[in-house]
């Protein structure tokens, strides 16, 4: 066996294979006797001859013993299946680490790709478990929003910057504006409850909409939220347990908050105003109840401590209870 420049019991890479030699370190190692010998790991001869590369697979690592004896050994330290696996094992890792860093769902769905084309073990299953613990993403666009909303991992969005978009909201979750403003509006439906928002500008100007709609929900929870330019009214109580703090309303068409069953909804609505509200305007109301026939006053609907007041209707407004802000 031959070797050109090869130190003894260092690991090589075959990076070349023909039947009687292979390439480390960009060197040809010749097979020259029969008595030549291939070990695998754990030292147990593969083959002796000069055809060791019966035995070799482009990518393994080796350990070279050259004596210049008729005993000349080639150790494989690792397969390259192994090699391979440690290379895939080390992305992953990296593409974990910058899931977690990034906080971004694109980031997460990738690193999720790599880490279940892991080999079962140790290392995959503690993979997972960090990419499970990833359940506040950063979103900067409507796409981004949409598709964090879609995952039922994701406990909290925060918004990276202000976009537009318009969001249906059917799970639980808490929205982190991070002080951003959402321009469009966000519909909460049945199956959204204990939705959180929070530190947002919901901007609905040309959304045609309210604001922000709670339709037949629980536990929904608005706080250092601002609403704006909406055709209707800035936020929609329909048929729904809401509580709100340091609520803005400004420019919004038919007032502020409007609390009501709404149709073909059997749950009483109940606002909780536990922090103030800032409205706008003296023409319409910050807050009000809405639609029901014969109705002359708050039935427990409203519930604002010393935040709000009951005012009196201006003519020609009936079935309606009307609140300002103090």
């Amino acid at each position: 066996l031959v070797f050109i420049n090869i130190n003894i019991m260092k690991f090589w890479p075959v990076t070349y294979i023909t039947e009687t030699s292979f390439v480390v370190d960009d060197k040809t190692a010749y097979f020259t006797t029969d008595k030549t010998v291939l070990r695998d790991k754990d030292g147990k001869i593969l083959v002796t001859g000069k055809n060791l590369t019966s035995k070799l697979v482009e990518g393994d690592q080796v350990e070279v013993k050259a004596t210049g004896t008729d005993a000349d050994e080639v150790k494989i330290v690792k397969t390259k299946d192994v090699v391979d696996d440690e290379k895939a094992l080390k992305a992953a890792e990296a593409a974990v680490t910058k899931a977690e860093t990034s906080q971004k769902l694109a980031d997460k769905e990738s690193a999720k790709t790599l880490v279940n084309g892991l080999k079962a073990g140790d290392d995959k299953t503690a993979l997972l478990k960090r990419l499970d613990a990833i359940t506040t993403i950063k979103v900067s666009t409507s796409t981004e929003l949409n598709a964090a909303l879609k995952d039922g991992d994701i406990k909290t969005i925060v918004f990276a910057g202000s976009f537009a978009a318009n969001v249906v909201i059917e799970r639980e979750v808490t929205i982190d504006g991070a002080n951003k403003t959402l321009s469009g509006y966000i519909e909460i439906q049945t199956e959204g409850k204990n939705v959180e928002i929070k530190d947002l500008t919901v901007n609905a100007a040309n959304a045609g909409k309210y604001g922000i709609q709670f339709h037949d929900v629980k536990g929904g929870i608005l706080e250092n939220v601002t609403v704006t330019n909406s055709s209707k009214g800035g936020i929609l109580v329909n048929g729904s347990e809401v509580k709100v703090s340091n609520i803005t309303l400004e420019n919004n068409a038919w007032g502020g908050i409007e609390v009501s069953q709404g149709v073909d909804v059997t749950s009483i609505p109940k606002l909780t105003v536990t922090g103030e509200i800032s409205h706008d305007s003296d023409t319409t109301p910050a807050v009000w109840i809405d639609g029901i026939d014969g109705l002359e006053e708050n039935d427990g609907w409203v519930v604002g401590g010393n935040f709000i007041e009951e005012i009196e209707l201006p003519e020609g407004k009936t079935n309606q209870v009307w609140f300002q802000a103090k």
